[in-house]
């Protein structure tokens, strides 16, 4: 179906480089009825042989139903000003290429421009008429820019008469508007040098590039009812549409049953044709020929979708939409970007396509969902947008079983379960797999998956069935995997994967690369997920395995888990997207691209597969010969937990090399695990000291000195390996950390920094930069992103106990206190690390004990779960045993001042109170503390001075304004009956929140 605005065009997209449009107009006249002339002028020089070999040749395109397409001049215009003209006898027609499978009226009249090389230009001149709207009365036309492109002048001028108003749209062009006489003239002018830097677009030119629209349509409703008086007749119910009806729907006399019935009936009966014919690109064919002919475009697939439901008394609607990557519509009416129709059913809520022969019920190919479109019916025609889908409602599910055999022949079965548009995808490659075969579409699988000198086949299940979900099988098996049982590392083999790997295109490409991340792609709620499983043959194990990994974002999840169980190996992956719009655009797009690239690192996560100690032991107590064998049984060893056995058959192969990097660095991690880190230490500096370029060696090192406490040696060791693999977020962690240790406190602030640039949602990272931006006396900062720490890991007692310090030092004590008292909650005995990151800790090793909280924090924590009980004696105790243990008076003052002034040492009340506020100028808590101790010492005069105060803050607060009247009246000043009265006419029951010492 083409349902495209007549006129709307761009320049070809041309390498930017190689040509550049000298000139370009097109002057449009519009007659009263929306017929219209386009005359077209344009000059595309050619700057190199690139540019010449396009330039030409130039298409002209028109219908040749609708149209007539005249050229009025062509010449070649070499670089010295000489003209050739172009033989009118080598102007070819020639349906477009793009076409061939269409049945259309589109043609192309081809330019071969003569002696033409670089330098020249291509000079033509085209008229096309358009003599019959394809609406009476309407006009539509538009035009876009491509920015990678370059336009030295290039204009666009629409003449429309006054009683056919135009509305206009324009996106980055020049624009105009004027009058004269019954005519209105429309200008546009475009001037600019090609964008070298354009980026791939993702999302239709017409969303994006430079632009314009114009059309007579006042709004959608004009529209949708202009195109359902042309196609509501074509779908009367006739007497071959009723019987046709009775006999599909036969045997139900369920409604919603019998619409799937009727719609599965015409998406498996009516073969898709596009057809292209004139006012035929626009008007379907009535239901009687399509059903006849047995083939039809989407017009006419929706057509008679329509007349057979009315037939049993169902209501469908048409719809007009885009399918394929436009996500808005323009603001003037048009069918610029309406390029499908599909059917609606207000009975039951449904979208349908029926083009679609293997779209189930209900289901619609993924570039439909959540978009803008355009009710065609009689009445209430207008703006509608479909909704997105329901949650579970698209799925991949990919399974593959494989193994190793001991020649190093791979074989398996992958099985891929679709539901949702990827079952409409899977549904379309089962027919591929119909039309050529197992074996060869096996074979062809086999070779996009990089398998070699191997075979594959292909198991489809039934097309017609159209059930919610679809599966297709496949057997392979693939020599050339001898090597990998030598301990060469390797990635998960995939198997035969039919759909993109894990999380690849749901919201968007997950190898896109970073000159994308900020443009705007399709995205859809779906969960993909796939287990790989690895068998290893007999007397082999994984060395090291993989470790898990998690990506997330407020949109979307991704978890990869390893595991190991009786000689298989496993991988399950997962990724959820959570997203409620069609278009992931701005800082979600930006969000989401960062989080792809992450993700698609996991999938280059390696193994190593290796003997068991086992079979060493079985085949034979012999020592093995030479270094490499000496190494591989220790590697053995190492696995199986046995770190002496290892590090004496390391030490053997270094008697015999000892160069050997292998046993070196096999070595220094088995004394690393056996809690011998100098001898650890000892093996790294061979290495580095023979070869400075292996990023995990510095790291291995650098963490052994921190484990030693030595930050200032393991600090260049972890900057070392970060500048060898700049993309590990895992050493830049480690490395800011180390900056923390050693008092950088700005350095390492700007190091946590680097991390959350590459992943957003690292809580460490957050956790590590609110520690430093504290110790840098930044506390605003450092509240900022303790929030963030805690808004990603809320059960993070530690991280509470951070930002209670953080809260006393900004003056919030009793946000503190609150603080405090949720870490206790979290964690009573504050034992568990609380998700807080534990740098240094080696994998397949103990984890390194978890510090006991400092006895000052401690005593805090107590005093601050006492006053939140109020209990005060016991608060004022914690607070006083804090003092004593160091805790900054900042931090435990202005709790042990608010405590006392509930107990009867109101002297030391008073005395730490003022103390409190020379750290803590005009706090409006201790000031009030302190003038109620005031009060209740009788010296009245000291405790109006601080209500005066407080009232100078707050002058209208109703309990501040009756304490200081109460204050008055005991000095004998008068004004207290005021102060009182004021208060109470604000807050009739005031005297009741006062404290007991101050109710008259």
């Amino acid at each position: 179906m083409l349902l495209v605005c007549a006129g709307v065009s761009g320049a070809a997209s041309e390498d930017p480089d190689a040509t550049t449009m000298e000139a370009s107009s097109d002057d449009v006249t519009v007659a009263p009825d929306g017929s219209f002339s386009v005359t077209n002028h344009a000059e595309l020089r050619a700057t190199n042989e690139a540019g010449a070999m396009q330039a030409s040749r130039i298409s002209v395109f028109y219908d040749s139903e609708t149209q007539n397409a005249e050229i009025l001049e062509a010449h070649t215009l070499k670089k010295d000003g000489t003209k050739i003209p172009i033989d009118v006898s080598t102007i070819y027609e020639q349906v477009p290429a793009d076409n061939t499978l269409a049945v259309t009226s589109f043609r192309v009249k081809v330019l071969l421009f003569p002696q033409f090389s670089a330098g020249d230009t291509a000079v033509y001149t085209v008229r096309t008429n358009n003599p019959k709207p394809m609406f009476a009365g309407a006009f539509q036309f538009g035009k876009y820019f491509p920015r990678s492109v370059a336009f030295k002048n290039a204009e666009v001028t629409i003449r429309a008469p006054k009683s056919l108003p135009l509305k206009v749209e324009t996106h980055d062009l020049q624009f105009s508007k004027e009058t004269s006489g019954d005519t209105i003239i429309y200008r546009w002018h475009r001037s600019a040098a090609s964008d070298k830097k354009a980026k791939t677009a993702l999302v239709s030119p017409l969303d994006r590039e430079p632009r314009f629209f114009v059309s007579s349509f006042k709004d959608y409703g004009d529209l949708g009812r202009a195109y359902a008086a042309q196609s509501e007749p074509k779908a009367a119910v006739t007497d071959k549409i009723r019987t046709l009806a009775e006999q599909i729907t036969k045997g139900t006399t369920d409604r919603r049953e019998q619409a799937r019935l009727t719609y599965e009936w015409v998406a498996k009966n009516i073969r898709y044709v596009a057809i292209e014919l004139g006012q035929g690109s626009f008007v379907p064919h009535d239901a009687d020929t399509v059903l006849a002919r047995g083939y039809g475009d989407c017009k006419d697939h929706e057509v008679l979708l329509r007349a057979l439901l009315k037939a049993k008394g169902i209501e469908a609607q048409g719809v007009l939409i885009n399918g394929t990557n436009d996500y808005a519509l323009t603001d003037a009416p048009s069918f610029a970007q309406l390029n499908h129709i599909i059917t609606y059913l207000p009975e039951f809520g449904v979208y349908l396509d029926a083009s679609v022969p293997v779209a189930p019920f209900g289901v619609l190919p993924q570039t439909e969902y959540g978009k803008p479109a355009v009710l065609a019916v009689a009445k209430g025609a207008g703006l509608v947008t479909l909704p997105m889908p329901k949650p579970g409602a698209i799925t991949i599910h990919q399974a593959t079983v494989q193994k190793i055999a001991a020649d190093g022949t791979l074989s398996g079965t992958t099985t891929t379960t679709a539901t949702g548009p990827y079952a409409i995808a899977l549904r379309y490659i089962g027919y591929a797999v119909q039309a050529i075969g197992p074996e060869k579409a096996g074979e062809l699988q086999m070779g996009a998956r990089g398998f070699k000198d191997g075979k594959g086949k292909l198991i489809a299940g039934p097309l017609t069935e159209l059930g919610d979900s679809y599966t297709i099988r496949g057997e392979y098996s693939a020599k050339g995997w001898e090597d990998v049982l030598k301990g060469e590392s390797t990635i998960m083999p995939g198997g035969l994967r039919l759909l993109p790997v894990t999380g690849d295109g749901i919201m968007g490409p997950l190898y896109g690369g970073d000159d994308i991340a900020d443009e705007p792609t399709v995205c859809i709620p779906a969960k993909a997920d796939e287990d790989l499983t690895l068998e290893l043959p007999a007397g082999y194990t994984v060395r090291f395995l993989p470790k898990d990994e998690t990506v997330t974002t407020p949109n979307l999840t991704f978890t990869a888990h390893w595991s190991e169980t009786a000689g298989a190996l496993t991988v399950h992956r997962e990724f959820v997207s959570k997203i409620d719009q069609p278009i992931c655009r701005g800082p979600v797009r930006k969000q989401t691209a960062e989080a792809l690239k992450q993700i698609a690192k996991k999938f280059d996560q390696t193994f190593a597969i290796i003997r068991s100690a086992q079979s060493y032991k079985d085949a034979s107590a012999a020592k093995p010969e030479g270094a490499a064998a000496l190494v591989e049984r220790g590697e053995a060893f190492e696995k199986a937990g046995d770190h002496a056995k290892a590090i004496a058959d390391f030490t053997a192969a270094l008697a015999i090399e000892p160069d050997n990097a292998a046993a070196l660095f096999d070595r220094g991690y088995s004394y690393d695990v056996s809690d011998q880190a100098d001898r650890a230490i000892a093996d790294y500096t061979t290495l580095i000291a023979a070869n400075d370029n292996n990023a995990v060696v510095r790291a291995n090192r650098g963490r052994d000195y921190a484990r030693q406490n030595k930050y200032e040696l393991a600090l260049p060791d972890y900057e070392r390996a970060v500048e060898l693999d700049p993309e590990n977020t895992e050493y830049m962690l480690h490395r800011a950390y180390l900056l923390s240790f050693t008092h950088k406190p700005d350095r390492a602030a700007a190091a946590f920094g680097d991390v959350i640039a590459k992943d957003s949602q690292n809580a460490d990272a957050y956790s590590g930069r609110c520690a430093a931006y504290h110790d840098a006396k930044n506390d605003e900062l450092a509240l900022a992103d303790c929030n963030k720490a805690l808004a990603l890991t809320p059960n993070a007692s530690r991280l509470y106990l951070l930002r209670a310090q953080i809260r006393h030092a900004l003056g919030d004590h009793f946000g503190g206190n609150r603080d405090v008292a949720k870490a206790a909650q979290i964690d009573p005995k504050l034992e568990q690390p609380g998700g807080l990151w534990r740098p240094f800790g080696l994998t397949a090793k103990k984890e390194i004990a978890a510090k006991d909280v400092p006895p000052m924090v401690r005593s805090l924590m107590d005093g601050g779960r006492a006053l939140d009980l109020k209990d005060y004696d016991t608060a004022v105790a914690a607070f006083e045993r804090a003092i004593k243990q160091g805790i900054p008076d900042s931090a435990v003052l202005p709790n042990l001042c608010v405590a006392l002034s509930h107990t009867d040492r109101l002297a030391d009340a008073a005395y730490q109170c003022s103390r409190a506020l020379q750290l803590r100028d005009n706090d409006p808590s201790l000031l009030r503390a302190r003038g109620l101790i005031y009060f209740r010492q009788a010296k009245y005069r000291d405790a109006l001075a601080d209500f005066e105060e407080l009232l100078q803050l707050y002058p209208n607060d109703p309990l501040l304004l009756y304490e200081r009247g109460v204050t008055r009246k005991k000095l004998g000043d008068k004004g207290g009956d005021a102060d009182i009265a004021k208060a109470t006419a604000t807050s009739p029951n005031i005297a009741s929140k006062a404290p007991k010492a101050m109710r008259s």
